[in-house]
């Protein structure tokens, strides 16, 4: 792995993990203009999707709905690729 890679792997990491023991958003757009940003709230969403959730998906965001089957069938793509 490339070192600015691996650089900005362990920066996020490091800034998601002042967010969660701080109970700070660590959301830049939110951070600047006080708005939630399109992806806020696409990790609750996606996970209810997983759990079969779907009101509650679309409640925490409406986009999951539309990245979820991008992100499987890139992942199926992928995987038939290997």
């Amino acid at each position: 792995m490339p070192w600015p890679a691996a650089f900005c792997y362990v920066a996020v990491a490091i800034a998601l993990a002042v967010g969660y023991y701080s109970d700070t958003s660590t959301c830049l757009w939110r951070a600047v203009t006080g708005l939630p940003c399109p992806g806020c709230g696409m990790i609750h969403a996606c996970l209810a999707l997983a759990r079969g959730d779907v009101h509650a998906a679309w409640n925490f965001n409406r986009n999951s709905f539309v990245v979820v089957p991008i992100l499987l069938w890139t992942g199926v793509q992928k995987l038939k690729g290997a």
